[in-house]
């Protein structure tokens, strides 16, 4: 019987565990996981991947500073090799003990604007961007509090002009269930300001935010 590989049995996971939360989380996970994992293990059949190899890639990860994304790859290892043992291609889970020997991950608070002066002052600040498209896109995250995940991938499709609406299809949401957000009054006005700044044809397209230049 051929030995399983880690890239192919992670995909197993990946496709029968992420794809049932939001598709973007899962779409980011897999990204971060071709980026910082595969290159050197995932062509390793899973049954011959230690601890130490495990490690070795979490503390490069570490060493850049970003803490966070070390524990979040060691969590989708330890997803990966759980789904492993269920199907029986290994005995023992390599990554599951890991957190003790990386650094801990801390906590800061966010900040959070409480005087009437400073919020005065964000939204000026959020005027000066140069970009029409970025700026409506923090104003509409202001109106909407809607994710940014969510924002990012919106599409023209889903805003429905006849009822003032944005319908957020089921495989954008945490939640996987459609999500409505009335877009009457502010919400509407900046979605339009967006629309106007849209090249033609592009109605079936995303906002693409995130490409935007300051």
């Amino acid at each position: 019987m051929a030995q399983a590989i880690f890239r192919d049995t992670a995909r197993e996971w990946w496709t029968r565990y992420m794809l049932r939360g939001s598709r973007y989380y899962a779409e980011e996970c897999w990204r971060r996981l071709e980026r910082e994992v595969m290159p050197e293990i995932g062509h390793e059949p899973i049954a011959n991947i230690t601890a130490p190899m495990i490690l070795n890639i979490l503390r490069r990860i570490e060493g850049r500073g970003t803490i966070e994304t070390a524990h979040k790859l060691k969590a989708h290892i330890s997803q990966t090799f759980r789904y492993a043992i269920a199907c029986g291609h290994v005995f023992s889970n390599p990554a599951r003990d890991l957190s003790w020997a990386l650094t801990p991950k801390s906590s800061k608070p966010r900040p959070a604007i409480t005087e009437p002066r400073q919020v005065g002052r964000l939204l000026k600040d959020i005027e000066g961007f140069s970009s029409v498209k970025r700026r409506c896109a923090v104003k509409f995250a202001i109106l909407t509090f809607v994710r940014p995940g969510e924002l990012c991938t919106a599409e023209w499709a889903e805003i429905e002009a006849e009822t003032a609406s944005w319908r957020i299809p089921a495989d954008k949401m945490k939640m996987k269930r459609p999500h409505i957000v009335p877009l009457s009054g502010p919400p509407a006005c900046v979605a339009m300001s967006v629309c106007l700044e849209a090249p033609s044809g592009t109605s079936g397209q995303r906002w693409s935010v995130r490409d935007s230049p300051r």
